[in-house]
């Protein structure tokens, strides 16, 4: 009895101890697929918000008013995301020649495109090269992932915090000049006894070109609402 206590203790320690410093022999592709996988997982199947932010405001307001769908209301940008799907955004109380400004938005905003894509993690393997820029998962926090577009100079550093895999920080490189790097925060909502944690707050830096220089801009999901269309 005392020898069966033995063993079973013994493996708790070594499954322990595997968990705790074997994460270094990970590959970076296969840590970039957990992170994946844990930002896919921690959001709901669906949700709409509004948008905002200082770009979203000024090309809003060069809308003409004849293309107001309702001249007593305001027009707003809206997101709509699915996980099957990914995210849409469209700008609401406008005729078709407007509704679709931002139709291009979540490709060219790489924070979109990697946090509330539809897009497989293969199709993101298959586009860039992963590798660990600097210490890998060991002791690292932030774990910080390469991500290099193939026969390209763009990279992309994706700053991951250890303990939840959520992605705090992007970077967006030209060779090894640095054109823009964004700060996401995430905002937590509860629905049917399970927490989902969203990206909800985008502060970016854009056109640093390696130095200080460069203009700010903040996208944020406003009024967010669970389930729907």
């Amino acid at each position: 009895m005392k020898k069966s206590a033995l063993i079973a203790v013994f493996f708790i320690l070594f499954s322990i101890y595997t968990s705790l410093f074997c994460q270094q022999d990970r590959s970076a592709a296969d840590f970039f697929k957990d992170v994946r996988m844990a930002s896919i997982d921690a959001l709901p199947d669906k949700f709409s918000a509004g948008l905002s932010g200082q770009s979203i405001e000024k090309k809003l307001s060069s809308i003409p008013k004849d293309s107001y769908l309702d001249k007593s209301k305001n027009v707003t940008a809206m997101v709509i995301y699915s996980k099957t799907k990914g995210i849409t955004i469209t700008v609401v109380n406008v005729d078709d020649l407007y509704r679709d400004i931002y139709k291009d938005l979540p490709r060219q905003f790489f924070a979109f495109d990697i946090l509330l894509s539809e897009r497989t993690t293969d199709s993101f393997l298959n586009k860039y090269e992963v590798s660990y820029y600097g210490k890998g998962p060991e002791g690292a926090d932030p774990v910080i992932l390469k991500l290099r577009i193939r026969g390209a100079e763009n990279n992309v550093l994706l700053f991951v915090d250890r303990a939840t895999l959520q992605i705090r920080r992007i970077d967006y490189l030209l060779g090894e000049n640095l054109m823009s790097t964004t700060q996401v925060i995430y905002n937590d909502y509860d629905q049917g006894g399970k927490t989902y944690s969203i990206p909800c707050r985008f502060l970016s830096k854009i056109g640093t070109g390696g130095g200080n220089s460069g203009r700010s801009d903040v996208f944020e999901m406003v009024n967010v609402a669970l389930g729907g269309r």
